[in-house]
């Protein structure tokens, strides 16, 4: 057995059955395409993109649209994600 294969057996000893892997961090890329994707299920969900003139949730996308509509950088890293060209 090796040493790394004897360290891995290590971990499945029961007093390391409560032991978890700290949670992934969250980038702003992350968060742009998670922001653009509530954006695609709205559009899917309602057939029209989010009006600035709406509820209060409704008005966040639509403003998080208007600002990644106006960022270059934003709209090419979300092109891949656009199936309905809210980008345009």
């Amino acid at each position: 057995m090796t040493w790394d294969e004897e360290f891995e057996s290590l971990l499945d000893l029961p007093m390391f059955d409560d032991v978890q892997l700290p949670a992934p961090k969250v980038t702003a890329d992350d968060r742009l395409t998670q922001s653009f994707l509530d954006i695609v299920t709205f559009y899917e969900v309602n057939n029209r993109e989010p009006e600035l003139s709406a509820s209060i949730n409704e008005k966040l996308l639509a403003r998080t649209l208007k600002s990644i509509r106006e960022n270059p950088l934003k709209r090419r890293a979300l092109i891949g994600l656009d199936r309905y060209d809210l980008l345009k």
